[in-house]
């Protein structure tokens, strides 16, 4: 259910904005709407603005406090930003403009400011993004005495509607937007004659009463309510124009479809099928666009929201090839039964879809940088198999040319060229090299808790430490949630996913953690100066070799061992042996 009563949240935003830009008619717009009707936040914090004007007046007459707010604007597009010193909401104003064509698929050759809020509507790019909202004093008294109208027969009926309770007034008439808002500016005789007669929704059946002394005005110019209550996404007048004048309008249609279904008010948002067929024509435009569009689109998805249903939806509009190469080659990469029930794609989605429940039930607990390192989780989790088709060929081709006994050393580097093949993606896509560096190394590591789990139990504290070692209690406990979706995905009925021992090594290393920190070669009991000192060795070549197996020996058990004397004595005999 919409919920107009929220949008009472925005009235703040407006206040400031009067005070800011000294002006009456400023109008909320996209985004910050729509979330609040779906309830998606209670304080969005990128508010976009629009008015009438061009920016280098509007910019000149602004009342403006450099030490409350700092501001600046792109010249060619003319967008003005706004942020506010004494807390963290951002304000985008651009003016009403219309646009020509666009030769790049992404940007306008020309812009023109209006004061026209109609065309600055016909530019946008869905329906559910295209809702203006103002606000109006409302000095009289007004008695409805009419049987009130549902809120879809009205708008449908007569577009427009009055809520009583809410105290919001939505139009979509285009001649009633026209005259109650000329050159951009609210008109407060034609506002007071379309509350006296227009149609309105309540919850009450005796007479109701408008007395709020402000009311909220929704401007709907392309039925976006509508559309939000029949939980259907189309664009902005024909879908080829917007397409093709704005490639990123199709990833950002499939993200709106992938998030906004996560919302208490949607659970069935789909394409309209015109916005579908067209999405489909004009995929390959996409692969036009700036590498950093498309990864600010992925960031957005996989760092809150429904990857699983994401790479689902680039798959059925033929994108997945475009934005995730290495990944749409896993498509109808067939494994063998007794591990896996799925190719490998269709197993790469159920362990995505597992590994984003995983992580949505930590959400609340992770600061900001944590929950950054969980969207790498799960990128890695979708790039953990980019591998399988090429080991698949190269078991083939083994067993073809030595089939009594086919080399194998194929399957002791796989996860390396794995994670490669996801570093290849991935640089194309914008990411940086430290979170590449990230997501390569889940990639490479991905097999390690069964690795451990292989050894005998007296062998896996030392594992652990190991591994702790070199990753950090966190990363660590990721590896060990990459297991568990993992293992999910495979949905083999004769072979149900067991998890019991992943559990029982999480909780061994929890206990390391909590009982021993994180023990690395800085905190062992002897380095290279006291080895060279004590054992006269050169620093070349044996004393790195030296130190590693000190260290590895060490973590076997770490509070009896890690004494200077012993590690002294043990590295003389493992010299002595050498």
């Amino acid at each position: 259910m919409i919920q107009f009563n929220k949008l009472a949240i925005l009235h703040e935003h407006h206040t400031f904005l009067k005070e800011l830009l000294a002006q009456e008619d400023i109008f909320l717009v996209g985004g910050c709407v729509r979330d609040l009707l779906l309830w998606i936040t209670q304080d969005p914090k990128d508010i976009d603005i629009t008015m009438s004007g061009d920016p280098d007046s509007i910019w000149e007459q602004m009342i403006f406090d450099e030490e409350k707010t700092s501001r600046f604007r792109t010249e060619k597009f003319g967008t003005m930003t706004f942020l506010p010193k004494e807390n963290d909401y951002e304000y985008e104003l651009t003016p009403f403009r219309t646009e020509g064509w666009y030769e790049d698929n992404r940007h306008p050759d020309q812009i023109t400011w209006s004061n026209d809020l109609l065309l600055d509507s016909a530019r946008r790019d869905f329906s559910i993004n295209c809702l203006y909202r103002t606000g109006a004093n409302n000095s009289q008294e007004i008695i409805y005495t009419t049987p009130p109208k549902t809120l879809n027969t009205a708008l449908k009926n007569h577009g427009v509607c009055i809520l009583i309770q809410d105290a919001q007034l939505i139009i979509q008439d285009h001649e009633l937007i026209s005259s109650l808002f000329p050159w951009g500016t609210l008109d407060q005789t034609i506002l007071e004659k379309i509350l006296q007669t227009a149609p309105y929704c309540t919850q009450q059946e005796e007479k109701s009463i408008l007395s709020a002394w402000t009311i909220g005005i929704i401007i709907d110019p392309h039925q976006g309510i509508n559309d939000l209550l029949d939980q259907k996404l189309q664009t902005v007048w024909d879908p080829n124009d917007r397409f093709t004048e704005d490639a990123l309008r199709i990833l950002r249609g499939v993200r709106f479809v992938n998030t906004l279904n996560q919302t208490t008010a949607i659970t069935q948002l789909d394409f309209t099928s015109a916005t579908r067929k067209s999405m489909k024509l004009h995929a390959q435009l996409v692969s036009k666009l700036s590498s950093e569009r498309i990864h600010d689109e992925i960031v957005k998805v996989f760092s809150k929201h429904n990857p699983f249903g994401y790479i689902a939806i680039l798959k059925e509009l033929n994108l997945l090839e475009i934005v995730f190469p290495a990944v749409h080659q896993t498509i109808g990469n067939h494994q063998p039964t007794r591990h896996h029930s799925l190719d490998t794609y269709h197993h790469t989605l159920m362990t995505l879809k597992a590994i984003q429940e995983i992580m949505k039930d930590k959400v609340s607990e992770l600061n900001e940088q944590e929950l950054h390192e969980a969207m790498l989780v799960k990128i890695a989790m979708l790039y953990h198999d980019v591998g399988k088709p090429e080991q698949y060929d190269n078991i083939a081709k083994a067993i073809e040319e030595n089939p009594e006994k086919p080399d194998r050393s194929w399957y002791l580097y796989h996860t390396e060229s794995w994670a490669l093949m996801a570093q290849e993606d991935l640089k194309k896509l914008s990411f940086s090299k430290k979170d590449i560096e990230t997501v390569m190394r889940y990639i490479r590591r991905h097999h390690r808790p069964g690795e451990i789990l292989a050894w005998s139990e007296t062998k896996w504290e030392s594992r652990l430490r190991k591994l702790l070692s070199d990753g950090g209690i966190e990363r660590c406990l990721n590896l060990m949630d990459i297991t568990i979706a993992d293992r999910t995905g495979q949905f083999n009925p004769m072979q149900a996913p067991w998890f019991e021992d992943i559990h029982t090594l999480k909780n061994l290393l929890q206990k390391l953690y909590d009982e021993e920190g994180q023990f690395t070669m800085k905190d062992l009991a002897v380095n290279g100066s006291i080895l060279m000192e004590s054992l006269k060795i050169p620093a070349w070549p044996v004393l790195g070799d030296l130190l590693s197996k000190a260290f590895d020996w060490v973590i076997g058990d770490v509070q009896a061992r890690n004494e200077k004397e012993k590690v002294l004595e043990y590295v003389r005999i493992i010299g002595e042996k050498e």
